[in-house]
């Protein structure tokens, strides 16, 4: 989910960037399709080349932004932490 978060949104860079095959990577979306954490978009009229996104803003946020940060805010550096996420934010 780290990944969807950073923009890999399709079958074969998630793939590349975490180096699943793509069958065993089909089973865990798969998964967290079922449990309505993941949504595959596809594009209007088309029935492949879809994307996966993160269905849910709290992971989303949670994957993108605190946890890259954890070992910073787990040492209390919130304020060093939120300057560097804040740009991204908006």
């Amino acid at each position: 989910m780290k990944y969807l978060s950073l923009g890999y949104n399709t079958n074969g860079e998630l793939s590349t960037v975490t180096g699943l095959e793509k069958g065993n990577l089909s089973k865990y979306l798969s998964v967290l399709e079922e449990t309505h954490i993941v949504k595959y978009v596809l594009p209007l009229g088309q029935r492949k080349r879809g994307i996966y996104v993160l269905n849910d803003p709290f992971f989303n946020f949670w994957f993108r932004f605190v946890y890259p940060n954890l070992s910073d805010l787990e040492m209390g550096l919130i304020d060093d932490v939120f300057s560097r996420i804040s740009k991204d934010l908006i």
